[in-house]
């Protein structure tokens, strides 16, 4: 048995050897963990993605894959002999595909492969355990020279071939995205529209972002502004660096959300602002969620995310000239739902603040009826954008309702 360490996530959690709880079930708890039975030791908070797999038993290998503009991926595989269809997952805006398992055995990608399923946990550019570069370090501006574009038609089908070429015989990949993870979708499978049909059989869409008009969070009250932030930032030298990169964000949360019990509630209530009012995420997860967000990405990736919140979903806008120059057009062309030829399901939740149920429809309505396999909405009350990933009902609300729709389409 590997020896237990417990590293200190803040001030409030004391460094001393015999302590070992570092989750309690309310924030009223974590004020006096030492001893308290609400209190437990999760190994999950602190480990990584390959740690945590090897520690329940699972099989797990670690994929390395370069992209035609260089960044070095890397992707983990939890290798099934069931001969099922190959599961790729891939994870939303500022995270990695630590998501994916964060509710334990009742994880989604656990789940999947308790249930025969060859399952692969991508992770795109510049996030925790995707820094590298052929050519280019994470300190340098170059790197995060790219944004939604570049991880779309660059990223995503990099790891898919790599998927396609580790599992032979197996039959077409089951693409299943979450938020920003399904414009990656989108954006690949109505650009490259062979490509992608030859390599996917479905893809499951998890909070579908794509236009975004009808988004409820507070950041909406900054979508006007996308394009004045950007320019401010970009004229500041190195700001736009130290926003993409994970270490100094992290931090910066760290410090200030994990400085006491209370602090930390109150910088979930604000994220609650963002994601929905209404949650079934508990504070046994807290920890957990500031361990792992936010993982790097680029500030160019934020900017268009502020497009798709204005109803625009498209390449990036470089402004006329550029335009001009790249696409032949003074505006930036769309992204075309309606070429996609992927089978395609949307899973919704209606107090989704973030990705709102009516974009979901809007997006759903927007493909061809002939590749459309069912628009699904989780009607709980208590049900949000980060419930499917940490949420206490996730797995009788979504995961089991994937391995249903599995069965039936696979």
């Amino acid at each position: 048995m590997h020896p237990v360490i417990v590293i200190c996530i803040s001030a409030f959690l004391p460094c001393i050897w015999a302590q070992t709880n570092n989750v309690c079930k309310t924030i009223e708890d974590y004020k006096s963990m030492e001893g308290n039975p609400n209190c437990r030791f999760d190994f999950y908070v602190n480990s990584t993605v390959p740690e945590i797999i090897r520690q329940t038993g699972r099989p797990l290998e670690i994929h390395h894959v370069t992209t035609e503009d260089g960044h070095i991926l890397t992707v983990f595989r939890m290798p099934n002999n069931k001969r099922k269809n190959p599961i790729f997952l891939q994870h939303g805006l500022i995270t990695t595909s630590a998501n994916w398992i964060s509710l334990g055995d009742d994880s989604l990608a656990f789940q999947l492969f308790d249930n025969g399923y060859d399952v692969w946990l991508g992770n795109y550019r510049g996030n925790h355990y995707s820094p590298d570069h052929v050519r280019y370090s994470i300190n340098d501006k170059e790197f995060w020279n790219h944004c939604l574009d570049e991880i779309s038609l660059f990223d995503i089908p990099a790891m898919l071939k790599l998927v396609a070429r580790e599992t032979q015989g197996q039959g077409k990949i089951v693409y299943i995205g979450h938020s920003l993870g399904t414009t990656l979708a989108l954006m690949y499978t109505s650009d490259k529209v062979e490509e992608a049909t030859k390599l996917m059989k479905m893809q499951i869409l998890t909070a579908p972002a794509a236009t975004l008009g009808n988004i409820r969070a507070v950041i909406r009250f900054a979508v006007p502004f996308t394009d004045l932030i950007y320019n401010t930032v970009n004229q500041i030298e190195g700001l736009s660096n130290i926003i993409s990169k994970e270490d100094t964000t992290k931090a910066l949360l760290r410090t200030l959300c994990m400085d006491s019990p209370e602090m930390m509630g109150q910088c979930m209530n604000m994220l609650f602002l963002i994601y929905g009012p209404k949650t079934g995420v508990y504070p046994e997860k807290y920890p957990m969620y500031f361990q792992q967000h936010p993982a790097g990405t680029a500030f160019k990736v934020l900017k268009q995310c502020g497009d798709m919140a204005r109803n625009r979903f498209r390449k990036f806008d470089y402004g006329f000239a550029e335009n001009m120059r790249r696409y032949g057009t003074s505006t930036p062309p769309i992204y075309d739902l309606s070429k996609i030829r992927v089978p395609t399901i949307v899973i919704m939740a209606r107090n989704d603040w973030l990705t709102p149920k009516e974009d979901a429809i809007k997006l759903y309505r927007n493909l061809s009826p002939e590749f459309r396999r069912g628009l699904f909405e989780i009607t709980e009350e208590n049900f949000n954008h980060i419930d499917f990933m940490f949420g206490a009902k996730a797995k009788s609300l979504y995961v089991d309702k994937v391995l249903i729709l599995l069965e039936k389409y696979t």
